[in-house]
């Protein structure tokens, strides 16, 4: 009876921690926006040739940009503000070894991501926070299972359902098992939202039109998907 108890408590925990992480994430995310004329970060931005993640410049040191009050010491250091205490993996200079940005991901449909620029066309795109309609039930960034990415793509199998159950999928390939736990995911207005699956899967109904190419409804509502700004600002 003690071991169940236990386990109980520690996922708890472990959830609590989580969501604690992302409404800072959520808080630094706005102070970007704020500093780059209402523009919210994308899962990849340029950077001496090649791309770097998200959480990368919301840790500071990109492109003369501070700090956003987060912590992240890269990829070779499983610590700070964007390590998910109920993800067994590590960080990793190598997706096969573990994550090589961090344990959360962008939702690509609303920000996008400069590392796919010119090939998806719908990933490119990212938004001004004047544009979110229903900011509270617009998901920004979440728990996700890709070690090599640094976005929710359309699939609902991307996000990790980590909390109240392990989540047992590889970590490099697509799983297409539905998972019994849920995803913890913050929303735009700020706040920390936790998902099942199969709440996920509801949200279609909530954005009836056709969402862009390689995106996926549930990754619409709050938005207009079928617009935007323009492409990502480099």
């Amino acid at each position: 009876m003690l071991m169940p108890a236990l386990n109980k408590a520690r996922m708890s925990a472990q959830g609590g921690a989580c969501r604690n992480n992302l409404k800072q994430i959520g808080l630094a995310s706005a102070l970007y926006s704020e500093s780059m004329d209402g523009w919210i970060i994308p899962g990849d931005l340029p950077y001496n040739g090649s791309t770097a993640a998200w959480c990368a410049v919301l840790g500071g040191g990109y492109k003369g940009l501070g700090n956003f009050g987060v912590t992240y010491y890269g990829n070779t250091k499983t610590a700070g503000s964007f390590v998910c205490p109920a993800e067994p993996i590590p960080f990793a200079s190598n997706k096969n070894n573990g994550f090589t940005g961090c344990h959360y991901a962008v939702n690509v449909a609303l920000a996008g991501s400069y590392k796919y620029a010119g090939s998806v066309r719908s990933w490119e795109m990212t938004r001004k926070i004047q544009e979110m309609k229903r900011p509270a039930m617009v998901i920004f960034a979440m728990d996700h299972i890709r070690t090599g990415e640094n976005i929710i793509t359309y699939s609902l199998f991307t996000p990790a359902y980590r909390h109240g159950t392990a989540d047992f999928r590889q970590r490099t390939v697509y799983q297409e098992i539905i998972q019994q736990g849920q995803t913890q995911a913050a929303m735009q207005d700020g706040h920390v939202e936790d998902f099942s699956y199969g709440a996920l899967e509801s949200r279609k109904a909530l954005y009836p039109q056709s969402p862009p190419s390689n995106c996926e409804r549930w990754q619409c509502v709050g938005f207009d998907a079928s617009t935007s700004a323009g492409k990502f600002v480099k």
